[in-house]
């Protein structure tokens, strides 16, 4: 080969790979196209064909060009299929990982886990960087998570907690003369057992590997634990520490480097996830978002659903900032409405570039958004249509655990026809909507109380217990459950007995005694009002003979619903 094709072959794939770490993919497809060329030509090495393959899968998998993507993986792996040397069993690792990542992509869970547990098998017997092994180990673990398998993804990244520590004191990261904390596989899913880890890091640490990438890492898997313990607090508080380490060791890298993209990713959901107890949390998730979609749009990616569901989330995070800090006195009108209404009309516009079919979801989210738009401005009659059509899309597209999404709705018309004054009919969708929600709830195993919850919030989709998950996974470590006292849990008591008794329903009483015994057991002066609120609510119920006889009734009665849940397809996501 001349020398001066050498050399621009090694320049190329060097241009290349630094545009792929830079978040640069399209002008990264250019470089290792121009290599490309070359493949028929007998001149480039297979460790070069391996290196510009590799690149190429990863640029067109980041600009959600998952065909073309899954075309340079099929072309790839007859390199590395029956090699045994040593770097080539590494780029079998990376090209197994890219496709596992392609299948996350896809939403195909169920297939994604099993590519990506094949490149960890890989992995045993060589050596990649413990940046390459997190990312496998950060899909996999969404993987687990979109199908609320909770348990398995807290395993996967309590062993990867184990491997990153056992790294770390390899490297000289932790001070020599202090033992390797070994975490308790049956004890970790406690929060002491975590925090006593972290007390154990704060000790152990050297001060000069406190700001390495290694500790980033390690942070967003202790992030990630707390954040599957729905300690969203915690979670946010590894994040944000590993957040800080990234943006200074990549200061001068580009934004779309993907250690701050991921940063990007964890916090926006943490913090979103928190807010629902902590509203001022609003404006921070507000901003991760927003820098994912200013990511996703810089790298002009093609994941039109995806920025349609982020755009979404923004509107529905800047409505409900709008209404939390709202005057008693202030009214929503067309006006100062018009900026959460164009966030949908953004998600409205990348779903318009698309199938119907891979866009019904979505479509779902954007009428409920403005449905939300048109209630904050009382415009009864708007919110009921685009409630309605946002029930209709979904009904019969969702299965799983998701199917809880159609009580949701249902909920939010009967509130709409109660403002309308039409009682009778709010009293019958809130009676369906709750006969939906227990079937639902029975059928997926989900917790009555917390289907109720926001949806950005993995508690909402929980089992209620693991006899499933013990039949299926019989040596699965039990799942620990944070059941302390909580406002959210509180507030849906107070919803749920003021449905009832909107209902007359002789259950009001029992729920309305939880939520008084929750918001006692928060043990502070700020829930007086609440307190105070619902024993006047008990004691007016106690005062009517016919519900006061019942005040020991836990189990839901309610009439049949003649609404039919229409059997679900293909779909069973979780929100981002």
């Amino acid at each position: 080969m001349p020398k001066a094709l050498k050399r621009s072959i090694e320049n190329d794939l060097k241009e290349g790979n630094l545009k792929n770490a830079q978040g640069n993919y399209i002008d990264a497809l250019f470089y290792f196209k121009k290599v490309y060329q070359h493949s028929n030509d007998n001149i480039l090495s297979i460790t070069q064909q391996c290196d510009m393959f590799h690149g190429m899968i990863k640029a067109a998998s980041q600009l959600h060009q998952l065909e073309k993507a899954l075309e340079y993986y099929k072309e790839a792996m007859p390199l590395v299929k029956d090699s045994k040397h040593k770097s080539l069993k590494i780029y079998k690792v990376k090209f197994l990982a890219e496709k596992g990542n392609i299948l996350l992509k896809m939403e195909q869970y169920e297939r994604a886990i099993l590519q990506l547990n094949r490149s960890i098998k890989h992995i045993s017997n060589i050596s990649i960087s413990i940046n390459a092994w997190m990312q496998i180990i950060c899909d996999l673990a969404k993987a687990y998570i979109a199908q609320y398998d909770y348990e398995q993804a807290e395993k996967t990244l309590l062993q990867s907690l184990q491997s990153q520590l056992r790294n770390l004191k390899d490297s000289g990261c932790i001070n020599k003369d202090l033992p390797i904390y070994m975490l308790s596989t049956s004890k970790a899913s406690d929060d002491y057992e975590l925090n006593d880890f972290v007390t154990y890091l704060k000790y152990s640490i050297t001060e000069e590997s406190s700001k390495k990438l290694e500790m980033a890492i390690l942070y967003d898997t202790i992030g990630s634990i707390f954040y599957l313990h729905y300690r969203y607090d915690r979670a946010i508080e590894f994040y944000e520490k590993s957040n800080d380490i990234k943006n200074n060791l990549f200061q001068y890298c580009h934004r779309n480097n993907w250690n701050k993209l991921s940063s990007a990713e964890y916090l926006s959901k943490a913090y979103f996830a928190y807010a629902e107890s902590d509203p001022t949390k609003l404006k921070q998730a507000a901003k991760y978002y927003r820098t994912r979609v200013i990511i996703l749009t810089d790298t002009r990616s093609n994941n039109k659903v995806l920025l349609a569901r982020l755009c979404n989330i923004e509107g529905e995070i800047a409505l409900k900032r709008k209404l939390h800090m709202k005057t008693n006195t202030e009214t929503l009108n067309d006006g100062n409405c018009a900026n959460y209404t164009k966030f949908f009309q953004k998600a409205n516009k990348f779903l318009s570039e698309l199938d119907d079919a891979d866009t019904i979801i979505e479509k779902s989210n954007f009428h409920f958004g403005l449905a939300t738009v048109h209630a904050a401005k009382q415009a009864w009659d708007s919110a009921k249509d685009d409630f309605e059509i946002s029930l209709n899309l979904v009904n019969g597209k969702l299965k799983g655990s998701n199917e809880i999404i159609i009580a949701d709705i249902m909920d939010k018309i009967a509130e709409v026809l109660r403002e309308q004054m039409k009682m009778n009919e709010a009293k019958k969708m809130y009676r369906e909507a709750i006969t939906v929600r227990k079937n639902i709830c029975d059928k997926n195993d989900l917790d009555f109380i917390r289907s109720y919850y926001n949806k950005q919030r993995l508690e909402k989709y929980r089992r209620s217990f693991n006899k499933k998950l013990s039949q299926d996974k019989p040596g699965l470590t039990q799942f620990k459950i944070n059941d302390k006292p909580s406002p959210e849990k509180a507030s849906i008591y107070e919803k749920i007995a003021e449905i009832y008794k909107f209902l007359n329903d002789e259950h009001s009483l029992s729920y309305y005694e939880k939520a008084l015994e929750e918001y006692r057991n928060l043990g502070s002066e700020k829930w007086k009002k609440n307190i105070d609120k619902i024993w006047n609510e008990i004691d007016m119920i106690k005062k009517t003979p016919a519900i006061a006889d019942c005040n020991n009734i836990s189990d839901i009665s309610i009439a049949p619903s003649t609404f039919k849940i229409k059997p679900g397809t293909a779909y069973d996501k979780h929100d981002v």
